[in-house]
């Protein structure tokens, strides 16, 4: 990742954690179908409030989809 700062990740003792799941063949035909546009990924937007309640909104079960956090110092 260009610009990625790894010293917060450290100092906050943030965790990163990923998943997999299916197989190649899965994986690639969701590929193909986000290609074609006939897959559309949901992420949930709010507005530039604190962030504190975003994560709320998850914890909550409000959120829909994904949700995109930025993290800047």
């Amino acid at each position: 990742m260009v610009g990625f700062r790894h010293a917060p990740l450290f100092w906050y003792q943030w965790s990163i954690m990923g998943s997999t799941m299916g197989n190649d063949a899965e994986y690639r035909e969701i590929v193909r179908l986000l290609g074609t546009g006939e897959l559309r990924p949901i992420v949930d937007r709010y507005s530039p409030s604190p962030r504190r309640g975003r994560v709320r909104a998850v914890g909550a079960g409000r959120a829909v989809g994904k949700i995109a956090i930025e993290i800047s110092s």
